[in-house]
């Protein structure tokens, strides 16, 4: 029925929009709040950092279950005061703060940071697991923060693959059989055949429709 197969991919990408914006909202959010406790000074300590972690909790509030965590991973600006990262291990009633142990985490080199920091603008990694904090497979939203062109951290917004399906399930079960969500570098991250979880899609081995999502780099 190409009608009703239009009217889900519609929906598909409706989640698409709503996810994009919470998360695109939230980032900017706590961005805001570490402008604010910075203000015109040169450094922080941990007194700031924890205020941004009680706005980061209360931007989170409002997010899950479409975010599973959001918060602000400081550069030098900060000194050793840790990071200010909220997340809801099992929902809404969970939110915590992690604790991340830098000396067994790569920030530096994590996929999670934007490819490009000086475009002001917020990123969308591809799915991967992460591997030294939640131990989840998840997408994150970054960006760069700057204070007076200084760059003082990354603020970011976690998604879980698994909550992308869930959400998806109902309106994959409606599309033809072998129907899948693929991120920018075709990994697989919802789909309603079961031999197709957590694959890699290849775009020379099967054969079928494709379509652009508009909100994200997905397909």
């Amino acid at each position: 029925d190409p009608a009703k197969e239009e009217r889900e991919v519609a929906l598909i990408e409706s989640f698409a929009e709503l996810l994009a914006d919470t998360a695109t909202s939230s980032v900017r959010s706590i961005e805001e709040a570490v402008r604010v406790q910075l203000g015109s000074k040169r450094q922080g300590d941990s007194s700031d950092l924890d205020a941004v972690y009680d706005a980061s909790r209360r931007t989170l509030e409002g997010a899950v279950p479409l975010l599973y965590g959001a918060g602000f991973l400081p550069d030098t600006s900060f000194g050793p005061a840790g990071a200010a990262w909220c997340y809801a291990p099992t929902g809404p009633q969970s939110l915590q703060r992690l604790v991340i142990d830098w000396d067994l985490y790569e920030g530096g080199t994590a996929t999670w940071r934007p490819e490009d920091y000086r475009d002001r603008a917020v990123h969308i990694s591809h799915a991967y697991l992460d591997a030294n904090g939640s131990n989840e497979n998840i997408v994150t939203f970054s960006k760069a923060v700057f204070v007076e062109d200084e760059m003082v951290g990354i603020v970011a917004a976690d998604v879980l693959v698994r909550g992308i399906q869930s959400h998806l399930e109902p309106h994959l079960r409606a599309l033809p059989p072998n129907t899948c969500l693929v991120d920018q570098q075709d990994a697989i991250i919802a789909t309603n055949t079961g031999r197709f979880m957590g694959g890699t899609y290849s775009p020379g081995h099967y054969a079928g429709k494709q379509i652009d999502l508009h909100a994200i780099p997905w397909r």
